[in-house]
Formats: C-alpha cells, sequence, structure tokens
C-alpha cells in the first residue's frame, strides 16, 4: 500500500512538472502578411528609441501567446506588446507545444539610428526575430492640443 502511495506521488510530480515544462526554442520563418509595427505617437513625441530585447512564447500555429521584456525601454517594450500579440509568427516546428523565441527590435528616430538593416546585430542564432522601426519625432502639439493643462484636465462643455 506504501509503495503504491508512493508511486503515485512520484506520477503526480511527474505530470505537473511536464505541465509546467518552459516552451522550446523554435525559428520564426516569418509572419502573417499584415502584421507590422508601428513607431506610436508618444513615443515619437517623447523622442524615446532604442533597443528592445523581449523574449516571446508562440504556438506552431502562429498565435503569440506572451512577451516578457529582457532589456530595453518599458515604455518601447509596453506598445511594442500591445501590437505583436496580435501577430502569427510562422515557423517550421511541429507538434503543439509552445515555442519561444527572442525578439530584437531596434526602434529609431530621427538621425538616432542604432541600426538599418536588421542583420546589423549580427546575432546568427535561429530563434532570434529581428526588426527595425523607423519613426520620425513629433512635436508635442501632435499629441497635446492645448497648452493650458487646466483646459487639457477640465474642457469646456457645450452651451
Amino acid at each position: 500500500m506504501r509503495v503504491k502511495g508512493i508511486f503515485v506521488a512520484v506520477l503526480l510530480g511527474a505530470v505537473s512538472m511536464v505541465a509546467h515544462a518552459e516552451a522550446r526554442w523554435c525559428s520564426i520563418r516569418g509572419k502573417g502578411p499584415n502584421d507590422k509595427l508601428v513607431y506610436p505617437d508618444i513615443a515619437r513625441t517623447a523622442r524615446v528609441f532604442g533597443l528592445v530585447k523581449a523574449r516571446i512564447e508562440f504556438l506552431p500555429g502562429g498565435p503569440v501567446r506572451a512577451m516578457n521584456r529582457i532589456s530595453g525601454s518599458p515604455l518601447l517594450f509596453s506598445l511594442m506588446k500591445q501590437q505583436m500579440v496580435h501577430w502569427t509568427l510562422q515557423t517550421d516546428a511541429r507538434g503543439h507545444e509552445p515555442c519561444q523565441a527572442i525578439v530584437v527590435t531596434a526602434f529609431n528616430i530621427d538621425d538616432y539610428a542604432l541600426w538599418r538593416n536588421p542583420k546589423d546585430e549580427r546575432v546568427d542564432a535561429p530563434s532570434v526575430l529581428r526588426l527595425v522601426v523607423e519613426g520620425e519625432s513629433l512635436p508635442v502639439e501632435t499629441v497635446i492640443t492645448t497648452n493650458d493643462p487646466v483646459e487639457r484636465a477640465y474642457p469646456k462643455r457645450p452651451e
């Protein structure tokens, strides 16, 4: 009876380890035709630029499940994640187990270009997706329509 209890405990432990297994590393072969990364106006106005590295988890059929920031601007990562969770990634992985890869994105603004060509990073790992997003800085007036902070906080009501 005691042996049976130990066997059940070991079996449950093995099942829980498999259920929480880390996603396997997979190559990204492409993305959906409508999957584009846009430099958000708020980041362009604030002139936030730089290199963002993230770990992305996706299913072999393509849908992105999760993204975690490794390094880079939290603002740029947040805006990138909002867009990429709707992407469909293509891979040569088989089966239904989740995949993971690294995304390296250069957000270039005006003349502050980290690199123009995604291959300039020289990362030769197949599980690395390299992206470049170009943008021009925007004047503050394009995001904030009025200079009066009181008027922005308490807009006039129509009479």
